[in-house]
């Protein structure tokens, strides 16, 4: 099943089986793909604390494996290389012309807020919006469905946008819209319709 550490405090390792040992530090976030086999802990001189945020099924969150051996552990440490204040060791690498496109977060609040725009690139849509238990257009809906009803017009426009990409109809978001208005209210469903006729206008 799939896991994700958020380094607090220390240094730490990391190594997904075949692959290279990754040094962690504060502020790391490493991401586990589920059926991956892995260790994670502290170097071999110092201390780390982590949060592990893992999935569980049938009640159990994790398979722990055989003990890692002392010569696994001690091995060379591949360094990150990485901007501290903006650190995150991912299972999946862009490729050099994703690195050289600016994602959306970036865009919009990459000057102001680094970690933000990291978790929305790497957690959000690197993780979540991939799992495959639910389809990118049935994401879209829920999501679409969602910033409706917490009344987030600015999110809601570039999530219709994408709701768009992915598949959803324009008839099926209008539908959307009008069965929520009795659930989220009415003022909520205007406000959706005039940002979604503004998104369906620049199509």
């Amino acid at each position: 099943m799939g896991q994700i550490l958020i380094v607090t405090a220390g240094t730490g390792r990391a190594q997904q089986w075949g692959g290279s040992i990754k040094e962690i530090r504060q502020g790391d976030i490493v991401r586990i793909p589920p059926g991956v086999k892995h260790w994670h802990g502290a170097s071999p001189n110092t201390l780390m604390t982590h949060i592990a945020i893992q999935e569980v099924l049938n009640g159990k969150p994790v398979d722990w494996m055989e003990q890692v051996s002392d010569a696994r552990y001690s091995a060379p440490v591949r360094a990150v290389g990485v901007n501290p204040s903006a650190r995150a060791i991912s299972s999946v690498q862009p490729t050099a012309a994703q690195r050289a496109q600016p994602t959306a977060a970036q865009r919009a609040i990459g000057d102001i807020a680094p970690k933000v725009v990291e978790l929305t690139d790497n957690v959000l849509f690197g993780d979540v919006w991939k799992r495959p238990e639910l389809s990118k257009r049935d994401r879209s809906l829920a999501t679409v469905g969602a910033l409706i009803v917490l009344n987030h017009p600015n999110q809601l426009r570039s999530h219709l946008a994408l709701a768009r990409q992915n598949g959803v109809m324009q008839e099926e978001l209008i539908e959307t819209i009008t069965h929520l208005a009795f659930y989220a209210g009415w003022p909520n469903a205007v406000t959706a319709i005039s940002v979604a006729k503004k998104v369906f206008e620049q199509k």
